[in-house]
């Protein structure tokens, strides 16, 4: 799998991606629907990242797709509250 997947609790996933470098820059794949239905995450089919450093000049590109859905996250900073939670591994989301 090119994914890492670290539950934080409060259905927070943290999702670390393989990043493949080269000379020219990076490719990594953002989503993968197979990888993420593994991991209990549905519904978003695959979203990929890359960069290049090759003249004349450098360039980015980001490439989503979706279906019925689209990422979403969630916070509570409030300290107070009783579903404040910081993480055991002190991952800042």
């Amino acid at each position: 799998m090119p994914f890492e997947f670290e539950n934080l609790g409060m259905g927070i996933v943290l999702i670390k991606p393989k990043v493949f470098p080269d000379k020219r820059g990076f490719f990594l794949e953002v989503f993968k629907s197979e990888d993420f239905t593994k991991a209990e995450i549905p519904n978003i089919v695959q979203v990929n990242m890359s960069s290049s450093r090759e003249l004349p000049r450098p360039y980015g590109q980001g490439i989503s797709t979706s279906r019925w859905g689209f990422p979403a996250s969630q916070s509570n900073l409030d300290p107070p509250s009783p579903t404040a939670e910081v993480p055991s591994n002190g991952t800042v989301l």
